[in-house]
């Protein structure tokens, strides 16, 4: 059983033992001339039940995509002890958190960097590339909480597929 938080009620039942790399499927997430600045969009990604978003930040950004830079996308996992951090994100200074486990805070300007708390690893980036007006989620620049690399059981249903 793969554990995605340590206060989450998703989880995704296997065995260990059969894990796999599944690699990260091209997932279209929204479409650029619908984002909203500072409005998050909530998404599963690389497979259904791990929560992340994307958001339009308004400013510039480390790994920003789009015509201004600013839009980025990150897992809602804390990278500390995997509580989540949906609900925390602060538009006014481009913030994710404080986790309300360990009051960790990242910011989305700088990659998904710790600027405050326990966690010792920045926030794990979704990589973005942008087709005409579909923003297209492509990989993960990170490792998620609790695993050693990015894998997901071989009968996890990747996001995106019905």
């Amino acid at each position: 059983m793969l554990l995605v938080g340590c206060d989450s009620k998703k989880q995704i039942d296997c065995n260990p033992d059969d894990f796999e790399e599944i690699g990260c499927p091209d997932v279209e997430i929204a479409k650029l001339s619908d984002l909203v600045e500072g409005v998050p969009v909530d998404f599963d990604y690389p497979v259904e039940g791990l929560e992340c978003f994307l958001v339009k930040l308004g400013d510039a950004a480390e790994g920003g995509v789009g015509p201004n830079q600013d839009v980025v996308a990150f897992s809602y996992i804390c990278t500390h002890m995997g509580c989540s951090l949906k609900g925390n994100y602060n538009h006014d200074h481009k913030l994710l958190g404080p986790c309300r486990c360990h009051f960790t805070t990242f910011s989305l300007r700088r990659n998904g960097g710790v600027i405050l708390g326990q966690a010792t690893q920045d926030l794990v980036r979704v990589e973005l590339s942008i087709d005409g007006d579909n923003v297209i989620a492509t990989g993960l620049s990170g490792v998620l909480y609790g695993e050693i690399d990015n894998r997901c059981c071989n009968d996890a249903q990747p996001a995106g597929n019905a």
